[in-house]
């Protein structure tokens, strides 16, 4: 009690360096233990960003559910830097935070959450904005590194925005799950072509040697485009020892 009275007071203090300040933030909110949910909810919702700030880095400290709830509640009712900040900090809290990021990342399905369609009025409202807070929520995402992120990145590589399909792209070539790399194998034997340039493009881009097998036989592709590409990929990823392999599936092309 000591020494959230003394946290308490400093924080209340005016004039102090942001440094101090937020010291004081964390520690008043830590020193109150099982309550520490109560004072971070009220410094997440002030109007004082030095508060608000030290308030989501403590978060990081404080595990469960609970905490990755409130800190998702008060995201969706934020700006946009504040919510990059959160979602930033989202990121970090694994499996239970991924229903929150995808509503940041997608906020356009039509069976919407609450969540969802505020996100989706504030895009409308200011897209620069709101198309950063897509991709920090999708690099989060990434950073959770779960099979049921890694679906809503997959999913993401239709959106009708480039750089939205371009963060999808590079956050699963980030991802280290074992169902990264199924999902790649899956996209190089799709019979859609673009899926199978995807698909080449992270088997280069997470070092898949595994794919070789795959990337060989895209080698011999109805379309030049996936020629090209398995071609580059194959240079990338191959050894001396592979050579027979592509020759014996080049030779009936020339």
């Amino acid at each position: 009690k000591a020494a959230q009275a003394i946290y308490d007071r400093i924080r209340a203090t005016c004039g102090l360096p942001a440094q101090v300040k937020m010291g004081a933030v964390r520690g008043a909110i830590l020193a109150r233990g099982p309550d520490a949910k109560i004072l971070l909810t009220e410094c997440l919702w002030t109007g004082d960003y030095t508060t608000f700030a030290a308030a989501v880095q403590t978060a990081m400290e404080l595990p469960g559910p609970q905490i990755t709830s409130i800190l998702a509640a008060c995201a969706a009712h934020q700006r946009a830097d504040n919510q990059i900040l959160i979602i930033q900090a989202l990121g970090r809290r694994g499996a239970e935070a991924v229903p929150a990021l995808a509503d940041f990342a997608d906020p356009t399905p039509v069976a919407a959450t609450a969540g969802r369609r505020g996100n989706r009025a504030r895009a409308e409202s200011n897209p620069q904005s709101a198309l950063a807070v897509r991709i920090a929520a999708i690099h989060a995402l990434a950073e959770t590194d779960q099979q049921p992120a890694l679906t809503i990145l997959v999913g993401l590589l239709d959106d009708g925005e480039e750089t939205i399909r371009r963060a999808a792209l590079d956050g699963i070539a980030a991802m280290s799950c074992k169902e990264a790399d199924a999902t790649v194998l899956a996209m190089l034997k799709s019979t859609n072509t673009s899926d199978r340039l995807m698909g080449l493009e992270l088997a280069g881009s997470r070092r898949m040697t595994g794919s070789l097998g795959a990337v060989v036989s895209a080698a011999s592709d109805a379309d030049a485009g996936v020629r090209r590409a398995a071609l580059k990929r194959w240079g990338e990823l191959a050894s001396p020892s592979d050579v027979a392999d592509l020759l014996l599936v080049l030779r009936p092309v020339t």
